[in-house]
């Protein structure tokens, strides 16, 4: 997951730096992220790392958000771009799968403040997101 995360960043920063911005990029890496932080929710779950509630808040996050992706791009023909609030989600995100991965019982009361900031960081993400894609495009 580290690994993928420094990956992931460096191929959006060279991409950048170079010049070298597609729309199939815009279009593909969001989709491979979301996919990638779906199926690792899922496994945690399945692992008995993570709750039920918090998976699929998790997964029906990214869901929406594609969904709500699709539609702006037949609307006005745009990749809707990921902000502060969405890229400090996913890190919150992140921390929560790392937390469960260690032993978190020793850690409960940490994992469950985790839980509950990312929760709540989640919903503010899709408010700011539909806000931020619909409710100002018209």
């Amino acid at each position: 997951v580290i690994i993928f995360s420094i990956l992931d960043n460096l191929d959006g920063y060279l991409a950048r730096s170079k010049n070298q911005i597609t729309e199939f990029g815009k279009i593909v890496d969001p989709l491979v992220d979301k996919l990638f932080i779906i199926t690792i929710a899922l496994n945690l779950y399945l692992l008995k790392l993570l709750p039920l509630w918090f998976m699929l808040v998790v997964v029906l996050r990214d869901i929406l958000i594609m969904l709500g992706g699709l539609i702006l791009m037949k609307k006005v023909d745009q990749v809707p771009q990921s902000d502060f609030i969405g890229k400090l989600t996913v890190g919150a995100i992140g921390i929560v799968f790392l937390l469960s991965i260690l032993d978190y019982q020793k850690l409960k009361d940490v994992f469950n403040l985790s839980l509950i900031l990312c929760t709540l960081l989640i919903f503010i993400s899709l408010i700011n997101y539909g806000n931020k894609q619909f409710i100002r495009k018209k």
